[in-house]
């Protein structure tokens, strides 16, 4: 097989990932392959990129790289070769949240649940403190890589693919109508905040991704997204319309009370009705994974230390938009 270089400068050694945009390459810097794995993303050369697409990519890059966090990933360069934009990129060596629940049966212990939505949360905290919102939070977005801590393994997560950002102004707030009708619909069907759907005249504002990462945790407890309607356009209207269905309709007897709430409350239809910050998701999550450690559980009233939204984000960068 022939040998591909890219740039003059990297060895790409196989494809990890493939999407409209292109693809994702496992790499080394030539002259330092002793240093460790990076992953590239790299506009496609069959399919000759638009120049909003190239400018989409290049934000992206941009955004990324002002995060610097154990929760998200590093970006180290932005290139262009040949007319095709890259993003060298911090790789990591795991599976996404959904393949890694897969290998264990289908199925995660609710500490680890609790381990994995708190390291999910904090990484989102971080974003969103850089004005930053994900609008595309999914179990594929959420890379799981395992270090050893002498016998304990323990799933370490980095949050993803924000997707091709734009600079969310002040007079892009409310959604504009598209020529059919609808404002402009973000995400991923099955995880995507009511204000996403296009069918409702709300902002968007980091309780978007409070919702988004509160179906990930209805689905790590009881196996299933809430909403399962054949047609796309019924389950953009379930994610408005419907109640999920409680726990206990799934085999989830040991789901503590408090739990369900907590999710309950992340996927509520109106953001004013959600948490309003990561923080307070946060505030309760460890205190509930730190009373089921000690086996000292007390039932407790939730969002007692939540923090308002105190402003829409102005001037901010939103994924996938």
């Amino acid at each position: 097989m022939q040998e591909r270089i890219l740039d003059s400068t990297y060895r790409l050694l196989e494809e990890i990932g493939r999407g409209g945009f292109g693809a994702v390459w496992r790499a080394v810097r030539l002259g330092a392959e002793g240093s460790g794995a990076v992953a590239i993303k790299l506009l496609s050369r069959g399919n000759v990129p638009t120049l909003q697409e190239q400018i989409r990519f290049q934000r992206e890059a941009t955004l990324m790289s002002q995060l610097l966090h154990p929760g998200t990933v590093t970006v180290y360069e932005l290139g262009e070769t040949e007319g095709r934009a890259y993003i060298v990129m911090e790789y990591i060596d795991g599976p996404n949240l959904r393949e890694f629940v897969r290998s264990r049966g289908g199925r995660l212990p609710l500490t680890e649940i609790l381990e994995v939505l708190i390291q999910a949360a904090e990484a989102l905290e971080y974003v969103h403190g850089h004005n930053i919102v994900h609008r595309d939070i999914k179990p594929q977005n959420i890379l799981v890589s395992v270090s050893k801590e002498g016998l304990d393994s323990k799933p370490q997560i980095k949050i993803v693919d924000f997707g091709v950002a734009r600079l969310n102004d002040p007079s892009r707030q409310q959604p504009e109508e598209g020529r059919r009708g609808r404002s402009e619909v973000v995400g991923t069907f099955n995880y995507i905040a009511p204000e996403s759907t296009g069918l409702m005249n709300v902002p968007i504002d980091a309780r978007t991704d409070i919702y988004s990462l509160g179906i990930v945790a209805y689905e790590l407890i009881t196996g299933r997204t809430p909403f399962h309607e054949f047609r796309n356009e019924s389950l953009l209207r379930a994610h408005v319309e419907k109640s999920p269905p409680p726990f206990s309709e799934f085999d989830s007897a040991n789901v503590p009370d408090v739990l369900e709430r907590i999710v309950r409350k992340c996927i509520e239809k109106k953001p004013e009705q959600r948490y309003q910050s990561m923080f307070g998701l946060l505030t309760d999550l460890r205190r509930l994974l730190s009373g089921m450690r000690a086996q000292k559980f007390e039932d407790f009233e939730i969002a007692k230390k939540d923090v308002a939204l105190t402003r829409i984000f102005n001037n901010i960068f939103v994924g996938r938009g």
